[in-house]
């Protein structure tokens, strides 16, 4: 008789890997490219604002986090060109919005601001709080000894 180990691995087939980079790269170039009239033309031409938004996208979908823009009636991330850096901030659905009362939509979206800070931070992105309604600008990556999974 014989007898089969039937031992599953946890880790991903390279090929699975692949596909699943390649489809979310895909998925974040769309992104990328309905943002592009939100963001103005200051990211296209400048490299450092370009690189800096293209992997905050990828990292933010990675993460499985909606990134709204545009005439895309949707909640999610909010993405804001600064000088100072990329302004994100929650946004809540225009429906929830039409439906909460002021106090409570403004509850809902301080504490998703908060939450997107703490993944930001787990992400490894240096953040700082620049507004009362919870949204935070993102100058670029964390020192490596920094990035410990707390907040900015």
């Amino acid at each position: 008789m014989t007898t089969t180990s039937s031992t599953h691995s946890t880790e991903p087939l390279p090929e699975q890997l692949a596909s699943e980079l390649t489809s979310l790269h895909l998925d974040a170039a769309a992104c990328l490219a309905g943002l592009a009239p939100d963001l103005g033309d200051r990211v296209w031409t400048d490299r450092t604002a370009h690189a800096l938004v293209s992997q905050l996208v990828v990292d933010l979908m990675g993460a499985g986090i909606p990134i709204t823009y545009g005439r895309r009636p949707a909640g999610g991330v909010l993405l804001t060109v600064r000088a100072a850096g990329i302004v994100v901030r929650w946004r809540a659905h225009p429906a929830r919005a039409l439906a909460a009362s002021g106090p409570e939509l403004k509850d809902i979206e301080l504490l998703l601001n908060f939450a997107l800070d703490d993944v930001l931070c787990v992400l490894g992105w240096e953040t700082s709080a620049v507004r009362e309604d919870g949204a935070y600008v993102v100058t670029g990556r964390r020192a490596a000894a920094q990035v410990q999974g707390e907040p900015s």
